[in-house]
């Protein structure tokens, strides 16, 4: 018998296209990348197939990545959020019972701002000054305090996450935490009316009230030296019991249950995904909610963070992308970190 940690995956639910219709765009022993809309790929997946998703989809109104069919340039936010929950039910449907779901997502405000290119309409000659872009920008790219809702007023923030949260909750989700993700070093903003925006959030949805969460996996160090702490430490013992419910405040630990404020670093990527999730957030997330050999889903891949941080701890890696040439910088990522077998063949891939 294969003792390899991917041993158990292989064989109840590898490889993938043995059931699933839908050919993939790249294909190794541990890698599948997926290219075309969300929704009708993951409709297509075997339900109960992957174990972790960690994913950011396209944040509302900020971008224009160029591709049709894109998610984030919807009329309104009400729509932008009832996309969403319809992806996230196809995503519940395929998660497992004890799987963990991993949701960044940003927020933004009601104002009259020009919706922001993404990088690599420049590197393909798509030139923002020229009427083509004007012309999309008046049909649409300018987000005005229209068609948003009666409640939102101009310059409001939208409170993007918390609607997207709470559509997800309502839809069946357990809203397990909020995580708020301080951008260390963030991009600063031309505003002297409100504070600048340093943080994101990142969801922990479940499918179930009971699920896999390894708390060692990703335990920080304890702020201050060992002390007698938590509801027993009046009553005159001489240190808290090791286990039980009062473990995570035991004298001996040098660790503690990772607080949900994590201070990360932005990374910069010169790549034509511009917009990345730091490798860290990715990591502390698969980390957390994923046993080694097991199978994460990122159903909006982008640039391959998830997927390049699966693979290099050992799981197994499944992307979806609606833009090809962020897929091929993806695979060029996992390329360059020797993590894309040399045989693999994809469709349209010269690797």
């Amino acid at each position: 018998m294969d003792s390899s940690p991917l041993y158990w995956h292989r064989k109840e639910r590898w490889p993938w296209p043995a059931y699933k219709p839908v050919a993939p765009y790249h294909s190794d022993e541990h890698t599948f990348f997926y290219h075309g809309d969300a929704l009708p790929i993951l409709s297509s997946f075997a339900s109960e197939s992957v174990d972790c998703v960690v994913t950011s989809p396209p944040y509302y109104g900020l971008r224009d990545y160029g591709v049709e069919g894109q998610l984030g340039r919807e009329p309104t936010l009400d729509e932008y959020v009832a996309k969403l929950t319809t992806i996230f039910e196809e995503v519940r449907r395929v998660l497992t019972p004890w799987g963990t779901c991993w949701l960044n997502i940003g927020d933004s405000y009601n104002n009259r701002t020009r919706v922001r290119r993404a990088s690599h309409q420049g590197i393909n000659g798509v030139d923002d000054s020229g009427s083509d872009w004007q012309d999309r920008a008046r049909e649409g790219g300018v987000r005005t305090s229209h068609g948003h809702g009666a409640e939102l007023k101009e310059k409001d923030l939208m409170l993007v996450p918390y609607r997207v949260a709470l559509a997800l909750q309502q839809s069946g989700w357990w809203v397990r935490s909020a995580v708020i993700w301080e951008k260390l070093g963030g991009m600063p903003e031309n505003v002297t009316d409100r504070p600048t925006n340093s943080y994101e959030h990142v969801f922990l949805l479940t499918k179930e009230m009971l699920y896999h969460y390894n708390a060692d996996a990703i335990a920080e160090p304890r702020v201050a030296g060992a002390r007698k702490e938590g509801p027993n430490a009046f009553r005159g013992q001489k240190q808290l019991r090791p286990n039980g419910k009062n473990r995570g405040a035991w004298m001996g630990r040098a660790l503690r249950n990772r607080r949900n404020v994590w201070r990360i670093a932005p990374r910069p990527f010169r790549g034509a995904h511009t917009a990345t999730m730091p490798p860290l957030l990715a990591e502390r997330c698969i980390l957390a909610g994923c046993r080694e050999g097991g199978v994460v889903l990122d159903p909006f891949l982008g640039a391959g963070t998830t997927a390049l941080v699966a693979r290099s701890l050992n799981r197994c890696a499944v992307g979806i992308e609606l833009s090809e040439l962020y897929l091929r910088s993806a695979l060029e990522r996992l390329d360059a970190a020797g993590l894309k077998a040399a045989n693999a063949a994809a469709p349209g891939y010269a690797g």
